[in-house]
């Protein structure tokens, strides 16, 4: 079992929650992504966080409250390191 229960472990194979190893090295196979996941925990712990939302809740809040990026002058859209969450996930 994992934090997403049954529905994100059977059809996803966890990936919500262990995709960070994914991002670290595109190499790592999916059977093998919960064993590099704990072995990043324990490597950088003050550096990998978990937010236990349901993925459905976490959709929602993104798509209504994402402020992770932002229109410039031009139109397009930049990522702005200002905002609460990304100084929260930084500091």
């Amino acid at each position: 079992w994992t934090k997403s229960g049954v529905v994100g472990l059977l059809p996803t194979r966890s990936i919500g929650s262990t995709h960070v190893a994914h991002h670290l090295s595109h190499q790592i196979p999916h059977y093998h992504a919960r064993e590099a996941t704990e072995a990043v925990k324990a490597a950088f712990p003050e550096l990998y966080l978990y937010d236990p939302t349901p993925i459905w809740k976490a959709t929602l809040r993104v798509a209504a409250k994402c402020i992770a990026v932002s229109k410039d002058k031009n139109g397009l859209y930049v990522f702005n390191p200002q905002t609460p969450a990304m100084q929260t996930a930084t500091a």
